[in-house]
This record gives C-alpha cells, sequence and structure tokens, in this order.
C-alpha cells in the first residue's frame, strides 16, 4: 500500500514522507473503524 502511493506520488520524498504519513494516520483511523463494524 505504502509502496504504491509512493510511486503514485512521484514528487520530492520530503513531500512523499510526509504525505504517506499523514495516509498511514488517516489509514490507521479507518482500519479501526472497519474493525469495530466487523467486531
Amino acid at each position: 500500500m505504502q509502496k504504491r502511493r509512493r510511486r503514485e506520488l512521484g514528487g520530492n520524498p520530503e513531500e512523499a514522507s510526509t504525505l504517506t504519513y499523514f495516509q498511514a494516520k488517516i489509514t490507521g483511523c479507518q482500519s479501526m473503524f472497519f474493525f469495530t463494524f466487523i467486531v
């Protein structure tokens, strides 16, 4: 997932790291919601 997004961004390494960091936070929140719904 992260590798694929980094390839899509294809921008500066700093921007990619920050974007992936925020995306990881967002995906983490989404995963928590999904887990709560499933369980």
